[in-house]
């Protein structure tokens, strides 16, 4: 598991961005978290993390109040009542941060799984990140910082000449097309069961 300042670290690397003595570095930290933010963002859409949660029924009501799941994108499939062989999935409707169970009888309070998708997390101590979606990470931003440091190239004097930024933003538009390549074939497919009820 690689942290974010490691990520940041192999970012570096691609963009030729290493520190060395008497040098500044062409991305400041906060310019390469923006951009990592913004690509988990848009590999959680694509490959969410997916993540059981367990809450707790109440009494006589077949409503759920999901608002304590944090970072949640979708459910894919509630399951209720739990830890039953065959399982017991159940059909269900949301509205706002309320999930309503497509039952006949309402619950007693007991537990109900919920099967979600959820963003993505890198920290300095944490990543539900898998290594195929670390590649894909280190990808998009790199693609996105050369643009973005292309742009601002634009009309300046460097010691690169005249074409740099144009084959700056060229090298950072091949990056972004493997990105966005990779979370096609990677991407988790969107389906919807339907289930008898009890």
């Amino acid at each position: 598991m690689k942290t974010l300042s490691g990520i940041r670290g192999i970012i570096r690397q691609f963009l030729l961005d290493e520190f060395a003595v008497g040098t500044d570095l062409n991305w400041e930290d906060d310019e390469l978290n923006l951009h990592i933010n913004d690509c988990l963002a848009e590999i959680s859409e694509s490959c969410p993390y997916e993540v059981k949660e367990t809450l707790t029924t109440t009494a006589a009501s077949k409503e759920v109040d999901i608002s304590s799941i944090e970072d949640l994108l979708s459910i894919d499939k509630v399951e209720y009542k739990v830890d039953q062989d065959p399982q017991e999935f159940r059909n269900f409707d949301l509205w706002g941060n309320t999930l309503t169970i497509d039952i006949e009888t309402a619950p007693t309070g007991d537990s109900v799984y919920l099967y979600c998708n959820k963003l993505h997390q890198l920290t300095e101590s944490s990543s539900t990140l898998k290594p195929q979606l670390e590649r894909m990470l280190i990808l998009g931003v790199c693609g996105y910082a050369a643009i973005a440091k292309a742009r601002s190239q634009i009309d300046k004097i460097n010691i690169g000449g005249g074409r740099t930024p144009a084959d700056m933003q060229a090298w950072g538009m091949t990056k972004l097309a493997l990105y966005r390549a990779g979370l096609a074939r990677l991407a988790k497919p969107q389906t919807q069961e339907r289930y008898a009820k009890d």
